[in-house]
């Protein structure tokens, strides 16, 4: 695969096409529902921003995968914020991350909080574009302790305003064709197999299995070809007695 990457080229892709992708990775990683589309948007802010992105996205979905049981903690007075992550990955947390801050900023006027036992702590900065869309910015810096991490932020000045997915919308990612394809095609783990029942199913009518159509008669993006190979084999085999001339 190294090679590949070396002579391959650069694919520019829609924002769309990169949530399409992303979400069913974040399926593969086997992540609860409520997680899906959070951890979604904090992948596609780590490509956005320069950090792991789409080069480090099989290794972390394989942390995402490896990650313990929900347990994290928040130990909170009315001058500090404290969240024990229980080694959950940084993508995870990050959106809780934000909503803590801004609340507690909005509220009390706290705007900072230490952050322990955080997996995959390089991908942390994806929170900056959580508070971002909030109205606020942040910085992060390294805390006493081997594995602490001190947030803070503060309301977004107007010259400081943008928007991490306006900016994908207009300009699509950069990523090298080869890392792409192989990225999607990891992605289809999250489909359902193909097969004879799930073409009936698909698009926007059902094919019952004796060939009667439900639903719309015009053209539609149904592939129809499995259902009937698989219904001339069936004619094929029959006996002559059971075929209908």
């Amino acid at each position: 695969m190294t090679e590949a990457l070396e002579n391959s080229r650069n694919l520019r892709v829609s924002l769309r096409e990169c949530r399409m992708v992303l979400e069913r990775l974040m399926h593969v990683a086997n992540l609860d529902p409520g997680q899906v589309a959070s951890t979604r948007e904090s992948a596609l802010y780590s490509a956005a921003m320069g950090l792991g992105g789409f080069a480090n996205l099989r290794y972390n979905v394989e942390q995402l995968k490896a990650a313990k049981a929900w347990a994290v903690t928040l130990e909170t007075d009315e001058q500090s914020m404290k969240l024990d992550c229980a080694g959950q990955h940084a993508w995870i947390v990050a959106p809780l991350l934000a909503d803590l801050l801004v609340d507690a900023y909005r509220r009390r006027k706290i705007g900072r909080i230490e952050v322990v036992d955080l997996t995959a702590r390089d991908e942390i900065p994806v929170v900056e574009a959580f508070l971002q869309r909030q109205g606020f910015t942040g910085v992060i810096t390294l805390g006493p302790g081997p594995d602490e991490l001190l947030i803070s932020i503060q309301p977004l000045s107007s010259e400081k305003d943008r928007n991490v997915v306006d900016e994908i919308r207009r300009n699509g990612l950069l990523v090298q064709d080869a890392l792409w394809w192989e990225l999607f095609q990891l992605s289809n783990e999250a489909l359902a197999p193909d097969s004879f029942e799930s073409r009936r199913h698909a698009g926007a009518i059902i094919v019952e299995a004796d060939g009667r159509v439900i639903g719309r008669q015009d053209e539609d993006d149904t592939d129809l070809s499995l259902l009937a190979e698989r219904m001339r084999g069936s004619v094929q085999d029959a006996t002559p007695s059971q075929r209908t001339e």
